[in-house]
């Protein structure tokens, strides 16, 4: 898809972001008390389109910032993490105009999911783990929240690529600069399966971080997010 925009627009944000009440106590391997972590964030925005869109919505293809003369929640959302050697689990809620854009397709309930995922390790080194419900993407650099990436705004390829996949993800991280993952979900940044769709969606991620400051990623995605009967 080619969009052509001339749009001018003065843009003002307010990010901050909270984390940390921690507990943790040691014992032996399985009998120690996990690690539990409690977060939250908050994007709140305003914009000005010269342009004067009819509406308080500026744009049909962007998710983030995306409204009109008004202030307004962009994003924002808690965070309960559990932490332990061999098991690991999050639930994030969230609220915002993000959340009401990028989650159109999903039922009310969900839409205000944005992690809901546990985990388990699989060897003694604990370094291959099977994880399996709501996460983040493995696809491109940029996510939801804005304090996590280069700039504020969002590149159209990040707002035209998953934010969050729902399924199952297999990692192993041989050593601290490798990283290989393998994904079956259930579709383009769906939590529920397209109806009429019959066929998984699958993925796989090799990450190389030879230091601190590079980083070498390659993702890949092939599936459908069409119904069988029209199906691409």
């Amino acid at each position: 898809m080619n969009f052509k925009t001339q749009t001018k627009s003065l843009l003002i944000f307010i990010s901050c972001f909270s984390s940390g009440i921690l507990f943790a106590q040691n014992d032996s391997i399985w009998h120690h008390k996990p690690t539990m972590n409690i977060s939250g964030f908050l994007d709140v925005f305003y914009v000005y389109d010269f342009n004067q869109p009819q509406g308080t919505k500026r744009q049909p293809f962007l998710f983030n910032h995306n409204r009109h003369n008004e202030f307004n929640v962009n994003f924002g959302f808690v965070k309960l993490g559990l932490e332990h050697s061999k098991y690991r689990a999050n639930l994030a809620l969230q609220t915002g105009t993000y959340v009401n854009d990028n989650y159109a397709a999903e039922t009310n309930l969900l839409k205000n999911i944005f992690e809901a995922n546990i985990g388990l390790s699989l060897n003694k080194k604990n370094n291959l783990w099977i994880d399996a419900g709501v996460f983040a993407s493995h696809i491109g650099f940029e996510s939801a929240i804005s304090t996590d990436n280069w700039t504020m705004t969002r590149s159209l390829l990040a707002e035209n690529s998953p934010y969050f996949l729902s399924g199952a993800k297999l990692t192993f991280n041989p050593n601290d600069k490798w990283k290989i993952a393998g994904l079956i979900v259930n579709g383009w940044q769906r939590i529920q399966r397209l109806q009429g769709n019959s066929l998984p969606s699958f993925g796989t991620q090799l990450n190389f971080s030879p230091t601190k400051k590079v980083t070498l990623n390659w993702s890949t995605f092939i599936g459908t997010d069409d119904p069988d009967t029209t199906r691409r």
